[in-house]
């Protein structure tokens, strides 16, 4: 399905919190709380680094329940919700 990554998991691993931090923040504003774009990169970072997520998994399984119930009360965009059930 994912032919080849632009980055692989040993350049990733050393940002993996950085950048999961920074994602979910995009998600908790006002104007982005379902921005596609963002979730995607949420998904395809998880997606490559899926055997090294052990350091991040507790921050990122936590926010990704926060954007389930927020979805859960009021789903919008359908493309975001695919990414999100991806990315679980």
């Amino acid at each position: 399905k994912y032919a080849s990554f632009r980055y692989n998991i040993t350049q990733l691993e050393p940002f993996l919190n950085p950048v999961f931090t920074n994602l979910f923040q995009i998600l908790q504003s006002s104007s982005q709380t379902e921005n596609e774009y963002v979730m995607k990169a949420v998904m395809r970072v998880i997606v490559t680094t899926k055997s090294k997520l052990t350091n991040v998994t507790g921050i990122v399984l936590e926010e990704l329940t926060l954007v389930l119930g927020r979805v859960c009360a009021n789903p919008q965009n359908p493309v975001f919700n695919h990414f999100l059930f991806e990315a679980l």
